[in-house]
């Protein structure tokens, strides 16, 4: 595998549907667009429970499964604007605009960090494990375990 692999955050515009019917079996698929690719559609088995977990408007990180397409690369993302920060009702507590936009600042930096993070923890598992590792889901699970156990080492 190449230093070249891509990954990416993409939105979900559709999530998946009813199992279809194709060529080589039934087939699930969810559409996502990214700012450096697009509209990317996504296709899985229906037993996809990572595919089929994900949420209109859910933020995801893709890779580019170096053949013209790309894959899911993670679980997904946090999507800030859908979930509670675990601090109380966020809407107890008005923030002027100065406070949302260093606010926004925050988020903007923390998935940026986390998601060079995940990026560094997948190009060196590809390059460590590329003789042992046959395919993108095997590499993807290595870099999730190597992201996660660093997290946890470093307190990230």
């Amino acid at each position: 595998m190449s230093n070249s692999t891509q990954i990416v955050q993409a939105v979900c515009k559709y999530p998946t549907g009813q199992p279809r019917q194709g060529k080589y079996g039934e087939y699930i698929s969810a559409l996502f667009t990214a700012p450096e690719c697009g509209d990317v559609r996504i296709f899985g088995n229906p037993d996809d429970d990572l595919l089929k977990s994900i949420k209109k408007g859910q933020m995801v990180w893709l890779v580019d499964n170096n053949r013209g397409g790309y894959k899911l690369a993670a679980a997904p993302a946090i999507n800030s604007t859908n979930s509670n920060n675990g601090n109380g009702d966020r809407s107890a507590q008005p923030r002027s605009p100065e406070q949302s936009e260093n606010r926004k600042g925050q988020i903007l930096a923390y998935i940026q960090s986390h998601t060079r993070l995940f990026k560094t923890c997948y190009l060196r598992a590809s390059e460590e494990m590329a003789e042992f590792v046959l395919d993108e889901d095997n590499l993807r699970c290595i870099a999730t375990t190597i992201y996660i156990q660093t997290q946890r080492k470093f307190d990230l």
